[in-house]
Protein backbone atom coordinates (compact mmCIF):
# COMPACT_ATOMS: atom_id res chain seq x y z
CA UNK A 1 0.00 0.00 0.00
CA UNK A 2 0.91 3.58 -0.77
CA UNK A 3 1.08 5.99 2.23
CA UNK A 4 0.25 9.45 0.55
CA UNK A 5 0.03 12.57 2.58
CA UNK A 6 -3.04 13.45 3.59
CA UNK A 7 -2.94 16.69 2.27
CA UNK A 8 -2.82 14.31 -1.35
CA UNK A 9 -5.72 12.23 -0.18
CA UNK A 10 -7.87 15.62 0.49
CA UNK A 11 -7.14 16.50 -2.60
CA UNK A 12 -8.08 13.42 -4.31
CA UNK A 13 -11.13 13.83 -2.43
CA UNK A 14 -12.14 17.33 -3.24
CA UNK A 15 -11.72 15.85 -7.14
CA UNK A 16 -14.11 12.70 -6.95
CA UNK A 17 -16.26 14.85 -4.48
CA UNK A 18 -16.86 17.76 -6.98
CA UNK A 19 -20.09 18.45 -8.74
CA UNK A 20 -18.20 18.78 -11.74
CA UNK A 21 -16.55 15.14 -11.68
CA UNK A 22 -19.20 12.54 -12.41
CA UNK A 23 -18.55 8.88 -12.12
CA UNK A 24 -20.93 6.02 -11.90
CA UNK A 25 -20.77 5.45 -7.96
CA UNK A 26 -23.47 4.39 -5.91
CA UNK A 27 -23.67 6.85 -3.34
CA UNK A 28 -22.52 9.93 -2.46
CA UNK A 29 -18.63 9.81 -2.77
CA UNK A 30 -18.50 11.74 0.67
CA UNK A 31 -19.90 8.46 2.19
CA UNK A 32 -18.03 5.96 0.35
CA UNK A 33 -14.39 7.86 1.25
CA UNK A 34 -15.43 7.58 5.02
CA UNK A 35 -16.02 3.89 4.79
CA UNK A 36 -12.63 2.66 3.59
CA UNK A 37 -10.60 3.13 6.58
CA UNK A 38 -10.27 5.41 9.76
CA UNK A 39 -7.62 7.37 7.96
CA UNK A 40 -9.44 8.11 5.29
CA UNK A 41 -12.77 8.87 6.88
CA UNK A 42 -10.34 11.34 9.32
CA UNK A 43 -9.47 13.27 6.55
CA UNK A 44 -12.63 13.64 5.13
CA UNK A 45 -14.49 14.79 8.24
CA UNK A 46 -11.86 17.01 8.68
CA UNK A 47 -12.16 18.99 5.56
CA UNK A 48 -15.27 21.35 5.29
CA UNK A 49 -15.10 22.09 1.56
CA UNK A 50 -15.41 18.62 0.75
CA UNK A 51 -18.81 18.63 2.80
CA UNK A 52 -20.01 22.50 1.35
CA UNK A 53 -22.08 20.78 -1.49
CA UNK A 54 -25.47 20.22 -0.04
CA UNK A 55 -27.99 18.47 -2.10
CA UNK A 56 -31.22 18.27 0.07
CA UNK A 57 -33.85 15.07 -1.71
CA UNK A 58 -37.31 16.46 -1.92
CA UNK A 59 -38.40 12.67 -1.44
CA UNK A 60 -36.63 11.95 1.61
CA UNK A 61 -39.05 12.55 4.83
CA UNK A 62 -37.93 15.38 7.19
CA UNK A 63 -35.79 16.11 9.21
CA UNK A 64 -33.29 16.32 7.29
CA UNK A 65 -30.79 15.32 10.01
CA UNK A 66 -28.16 14.52 7.50
CA UNK A 67 -28.58 18.27 6.13
CA UNK A 68 -27.44 19.60 9.58
CA UNK A 69 -24.60 17.14 9.58
CA UNK A 70 -23.26 18.33 6.47
CA UNK A 71 -23.98 22.40 7.00
CA UNK A 72 -21.82 21.06 10.56
CA UNK A 73 -18.97 19.58 9.05
CA UNK A 74 -18.58 22.32 6.06
CA UNK A 75 -17.18 24.31 9.40
CA UNK A 76 -17.22 28.56 8.01
CA UNK A 77 -16.87 26.86 4.10
CA UNK A 78 -19.23 28.66 1.50
CA UNK A 79 -21.99 26.71 0.26
CA UNK A 80 -23.82 25.00 -2.28
CA UNK A 81 -27.48 24.68 -1.65
CA UNK A 82 -29.66 22.35 -4.06
CA UNK A 83 -32.71 20.48 -3.57
CA UNK A 84 -34.08 17.74 -6.05
CA UNK A 85 -36.48 15.35 -7.02
CA UNK A 86 -40.55 15.16 -7.50
CA UNK A 87 -42.46 17.38 -5.41
CA UNK A 88 -45.93 17.06 -4.48
CA UNK A 89 -48.06 18.64 -2.21
CA UNK A 90 -46.60 17.82 0.44
CA UNK A 91 -43.12 18.52 -0.23
CA UNK A 92 -41.82 20.72 2.82
CA UNK A 93 -40.36 23.09 1.28
CA UNK A 94 -40.74 25.94 4.34
CA UNK A 95 -38.76 22.89 6.32
CA UNK A 96 -35.70 22.80 4.15
CA UNK A 97 -35.33 26.79 3.88
CA UNK A 98 -36.05 26.79 7.61
CA UNK A 99 -32.45 24.72 7.50
CA UNK A 100 -30.70 26.67 5.26
CA UNK A 101 -31.82 30.49 6.88
CA UNK A 102 -29.14 29.87 9.62
CA UNK A 103 -26.37 29.73 7.11
CA UNK A 104 -27.88 31.86 4.05
CA UNK A 105 -24.82 34.21 4.34
CA UNK A 106 -22.62 31.58 3.39
CA UNK A 107 -24.23 30.76 0.42
CA UNK A 108 -22.85 31.13 -2.70
CA UNK A 109 -25.35 29.36 -4.92
CA UNK A 110 -28.89 27.75 -4.41
CA UNK A 111 -30.88 25.76 -6.40
CA UNK A 112 -34.28 25.01 -4.53
CA UNK A 113 -38.13 24.40 -5.18
CA UNK A 114 -39.83 26.52 -3.12
CA UNK A 115 -43.89 26.98 -2.14
CA UNK A 116 -45.28 31.03 -2.84
CA UNK A 117 -45.17 31.63 0.59
CA UNK A 118 -41.58 30.24 1.39
CA UNK A 119 -40.45 32.57 -1.75
CA UNK A 120 -41.94 35.59 -0.22
CA UNK A 121 -40.05 34.63 2.65
CA UNK A 122 -36.82 34.77 1.02
CA UNK A 123 -37.43 37.92 -0.88
CA UNK A 124 -38.34 39.24 2.45
CA UNK A 125 -34.70 38.54 4.09
CA UNK A 126 -32.40 41.45 5.74
CA UNK A 127 -30.32 43.16 3.24
CA UNK A 128 -26.98 41.74 3.08
CA UNK A 129 -28.26 38.36 3.87
CA UNK A 130 -27.47 37.31 0.26
CA UNK A 131 -24.22 39.09 0.06
CA UNK A 132 -21.67 36.34 -0.85
CA UNK A 133 -24.90 34.58 -3.05
CA UNK A 134 -23.24 34.08 -6.86
CA UNK A 135 -26.56 32.36 -8.51
CA UNK A 136 -29.85 31.67 -7.70
CA UNK A 137 -32.32 29.71 -8.75
CA UNK A 138 -36.17 28.69 -7.68
CA UNK A 139 -38.33 26.53 -8.69
CA UNK A 140 -42.16 27.91 -7.66
CA UNK A 141 -43.64 24.22 -6.55
CA UNK A 142 -47.37 23.76 -6.18
CA UNK A 143 -48.21 26.22 -8.56
CA UNK A 144 -49.06 24.17 -11.37
CA UNK A 145 -46.35 25.43 -13.07
CA UNK A 146 -42.71 24.34 -12.93
CA UNK A 147 -41.10 27.22 -14.27
CA UNK A 148 -37.69 28.15 -13.32
CA UNK A 149 -36.41 31.67 -12.09
CA UNK A 150 -32.95 32.37 -12.33
CA UNK A 151 -30.75 35.68 -10.62
CA UNK A 152 -27.87 36.31 -12.35
CA UNK A 153 -25.24 37.41 -9.96
CA UNK A 154 -25.86 41.57 -10.80
CA UNK A 155 -29.57 40.75 -10.48
CA UNK A 156 -29.48 39.70 -6.89
CA UNK A 157 -27.24 41.97 -5.64
CA UNK A 158 -29.30 45.19 -7.28
CA UNK A 159 -32.37 43.37 -5.67
CA UNK A 160 -31.14 43.19 -2.39
CA UNK A 161 -29.70 46.97 -2.29
CA UNK A 162 -33.38 47.96 -3.46
CA UNK A 163 -35.32 48.46 -0.12
CA UNK A 164 -38.33 49.27 -1.57
CA UNK A 165 -38.00 45.58 -3.63
CA UNK A 166 -40.70 43.73 -2.41
CA UNK A 167 -41.00 41.10 -5.60
CA UNK A 168 -38.51 39.92 -8.25
CA UNK A 169 -37.53 41.99 -11.39
CA UNK A 170 -37.30 39.24 -14.40
CA UNK A 171 -34.94 40.62 -17.19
Amino acid sequence: MIDLPPEIIEIIFLTLCSPKTIFPLRGDPRLLVTHVCSQWRAIALATPSLWANIHIPLNFPPPYDHVRTWISRSAQSPLSVGSYGPTHHSTPTADIFDLIIPVIQRCVSLRLFLDRLTFKRLLALPPGSLYTLQGISINLAHTGRYGMIHFLPHRVTALERSPSATTPCFF
